[in-house]
């Protein structure tokens, strides 16, 4: 694998361990790293899947400890990942980061899993280790305050309404307390993460890998149009698509009235 792809995590320990790092922490921190890391990746995949698994090629102890990680295409029944594709969700991971330590937005088809991981990742900063950062042969991005205060405010600060979308079911969540499914709509976003009640836990297994039409608030990253998340209210089979599957309205009620929501900031989506 080209150097240029290689990725280096470095981390310094608390004081009160002498500044290095304990065993169980440093584990946590690269579960988190790589949870946030291939979570990206996989935003730039046709069906949402990460291009490479990551294996240590050097490690150092000499303050900061520093950990070097390659990537290594996976191998799947169709072939091998291809070299452009791996770089494609490597670039993107470090793109992402930076620009949002810069303030900028992360990208539509960017849902929260990796940023709460990241988000997850920066909160041990002063309790687990002192200080992080990574760096690819181009960017350097420090694990540092301002990073974990956009992170947050990308993760809480969003305009929220009431409305529908029409797409494909797919991808369905239910490990642990998350119960999540993707909706697929053939023009507008890539995907939009949708969390369900458990009382339509069976409606979604039924309707896996079909088009369906879903209620609920939308939520949109500011300055986004397009939403990137759903709480979702209610879920109705659709016989076939529709020549519009993503509707923008705002979520008209039987009586032909709007029923905005007023959280947060509602948008004006009409």
């Amino acid at each position: 694998m080209n150097k240029e792809l290689q990725i280096v995590f470095q981390v310094n320990g608390l004081d009160a361990e002498g500044g290095h790092v304990r065993l169980e922490h440093l584990i946590d921190q690269l579960e988190l790293f790589k949870r946030s890391l291939q979570g990206i990746d996989s935003s730039v995949d046709e069906k949402g899947r990460p291009a490479a698994y990551y294996r240590v090629v050097a490690a150092t102890h000499s303050s900061p400890l520093t950990i070097t990680l390659e990537p290594v295409p996976i191998r799947r029944k169709s072939g091998v990942e291809s070299y452009e594709r791996v770089k494609l969700g490597h670039d993107r991971y470090f793109q992402e980061v930076a620009n949002i330590r810069d303030g900028k937005p992360p990208s539509p088809e960017v849902d929260d899993e990796p940023l709460e991981a990241l988000k997850e990742l920066l909160d041990q900063r002063g309790k687990t280790y002192k200080s992080a950062a990574i760096h690819n042969n181009s960017i350097i991005v420090p694990f540092d305050e301002q990073l974990n205060k956009n992170v947050d405010f990308y993760l809480k600060e969003s305009d929220k309404s009431f409305g529908t979308l029409r797409g494909k079911l797919d991808a369905v969540n239910l490990h642990g307390n998350t119960k999540a499914f993707y909706i697929y709509p053939i023009t507008g976003p890539k995907k939009v993460r949708c969390d369900f009640m458990l009382a339509d836990k069976e409606k979604v297994k039924q309707n896996l890998e079909k088009i369906v039409e879903v209620s609920g608030i939308k939520h949109f990253r500011p300055k986004s149009m397009f939403p990137h998340r759903m709480a979702v209210r209610e879920i109705e089979s659709v016989e076939s698509p529709a020549e519009s599957p993503l509707k923008w309205s705002r979520g008209a009620s039987k009586t032909g009235g709007d029923t905005m929501l007023e959280i947060n900031t509602c948008r004006d989506e009409w």
